[in-house]
């Protein structure tokens, strides 16, 4: 018969001496994503939870390409696990969890998110009624408590009313402490807390930490006012005609007892960020209502075939919180990067900066690199319409009154392209042809030539070619392009496809006379 957790007896020594252990805050912190309450090490820091990244799969038939996104098994589990994980100064570490369900297996560690939403239920209904040999497995799994046994569990009493339940858990290294709790009212789950205090510590003094720990556990409140725009500065309680979808609610989750963090959230985005809410409140309210705007431009210049959905921001209030995320995520050292999109990852990560214009830039050109994924579902796109496009967003006019935006002929490409407009004619067919790596090789002069010539080739292609006569020819380019696309085509193939439209004509030669020309075209929007 499996034993239960509620008959198990006592544990063995954990350890041997230390001179004291971490002393926690005296008020708790809400773990809203696994529904509790509790106190932390004092003066220890939140180690965010990295957003999981994503990987394609892809098969081809003849012209068909079909393409399944999946994701890491073992990430998404430890995620939906996942309570909040913190640091202090001392070398001491903590982490908290809940116990819902095991690692599902999978064949080669992926999964699509329909696949992992099925097996995380079904694992979960399980778990409705662990034995002390599931809950054993799980911390072998999530924690590394390879010797975890219903044996190595004992009983921990008089921790109050709001833990009815509460076990430690021998962890086989001295200056390492866990326990398994339940908490009243909080859905009958069994909890996870583990501790690495940098130093071995007594048995006593490791019980002690243990029940301080647990006396400062509850139920975690309906809503936790710090994880949310406060109201006073949206004006609102909650706006209207906002969708439940798993993106948002991840996003979500992954700040979910992160101190500092805070979220904002309109139809269309959801916005992550440490700025202190008293300075970045009101920046981040108008950010969303302008970015909602130019999601409509995003559609109106590039019609999305796929449903674009929820689009994650993560603002940070430095450059050291940036610089840290990036490095956590695996993206290394990236000291030029103010700004990117990461489409494994699924979030538009930008750096704060008192430039605002500056940072607004770098979130327009972004964004568009997120539509671009969502609305075509496609993440290969030529470098030239990819990079071309978003620099074309990088300056627009934005009408807060009546929501109109206008794409310039402003800002630094189009200030290179005024200096050297020949020397950009001549290069605009190699760009136009140009692979990812080699596009971003070279020198930086050589890189940036390759920048301002995709931004030239689609603004004579996205507005230029429409505004101005005698250049018709080339209407059909983005169009076609983005039917081949739609049609399973490579971007190469696509792209051939695209300029055979445009038969014999001199590229170089036409951009040249339409830069002459090219004040006619500043008034032109698509439309719909």
């Amino acid at each position: 018969m499996k034993k239960t957790l509620r008959n198990l007896a006592a544990i063995a020594l954990i350890g041997a001496t230390a001179a004291g252990t971490p002393a926690f805050d005296m008020g708790p912190t809400p773990l809203d994503a696994i529904g509790i309450r509790a106190r932390i090490f004092k003066g220890a820091k939140s180690v965010p939870a990295v957003t999981i990244e994503a990987r394609v799969r892809q098969w081809r038939r003849g012209a068909e390409v079909r393409e399944e996104k999946v994701y890491p098994v073992r990430e998404s589990w430890r995620a939906r696990e996942r309570g909040g994980e913190w640091s202090c100064g001392a070398g001491a570490t903590m982490e908290i969890a809940r116990i819902d369900c095991l690692e599902p297996e999978s064949q080669d560690g992926y999964a699509t998110a329909e696949a992992l939403d099925a097996a995380f239920e079904a694992g979960a209904v399980r778990f409705a009624k662990a034995s002390a040999d599931d809950v054993a497995e799980w911390l072998r799994q999530y924690a590394g408590i390879s010797g975890a046994a219903p044996g190595d569990f004992s009983r921990l009493s008089g921790t109050g009313g709001d833990i009815p339940a509460a076990l430690q858990v021998r962890t086989g290294s001295p200056d390492r402490l866990a326990c398994i709790f339940k908490v009243r009212d909080a859905g009958g789950f069994w909890f996870y807390a583990g501790f690495s205090l940098g130093a071995p510590v007594s048995e006593t003094a490791g019980r002690n930490l243990l029940m301080d720990f647990l006396r400062g556990c509850g139920r975690a409140g309906s809503r936790s006012p710090a994880q949310r725009l406060d109201s006073r500065y949206t004006g609102a309680s909650r706006s209207s005609g906002i969708p439940d979808d798993p993106r948002r609610a991840a996003a979500k989750k992954a700040i979910s007892g992160v101190d500092g963090w805070w979220w904002s959230e309109n139809a269309d985005y959801v916005f992550l960020s440490d700025l202190p809410q008293a300075r970045g409140a009101g920046f981040i309210r108008e950010t969303q209502r302008t970015m909602s705007l130019l999601r409509k431009a995003y559609q109106r210049y590039v019609p999305a075939t796929k449903e674009v959905g929820t689009c994650v921001v993560r603002l940070f209030a430095d450059e050291a919180g940036y610089s840290e995320y990036l490095r956590a995520a695996g993206a290394g050292e990236m000291s030029f990067s103010i700004g990117l999109w990461s489409p494994a990852r699924e979030e538009l990560l930008v750096q704060y900066r008192e430039d605002r214009a500056a940072t607004l830039e770098t979130m327009r050109h972004e964004a568009f690199h997120q539509y671009l994924h969502y609305a075509t579902g496609r993440g290969d796109h030529m470098q030239w319409f990819n990079e071309g496009y978003a620099a074309l967003f990088e300056n627009v006019r934005i009408n807060p009154g009546t929501g109109q935006v206008r794409v310039l002929c402003s800002g630094n490409r189009a200030q290179w392209a005024e200096k050297m407009p020949e020397e950009i004619a001549a290069h605009l067919a190699a760009v136009r042809d140009m692979p990812y790596a080699k596009f971003y090789a070279g020198s930086k002069k050589a890189v940036n030539l390759n920048y301002v010539s995709a931004w030239a080739l689609c603004y004579f292609l996205a507005k230029g070619c429409h505004a101005v006569s005698g250049f018709e020819a080339y209407r059909k380019v983005i169009p076609t392009y983005l039917e081949g696309m739609a049609d399973g085509l490579t971007a190469e193939e696509a792209n051939a496809r695209a300029w055979q439209t445009v038969g014999n004509r001199n590229l170089a030669l036409d951009f040249l006379a339409f830069w002459k020309r090219r004040k006619t075209a500043e008034g032109y929007e698509p439309r719909q």
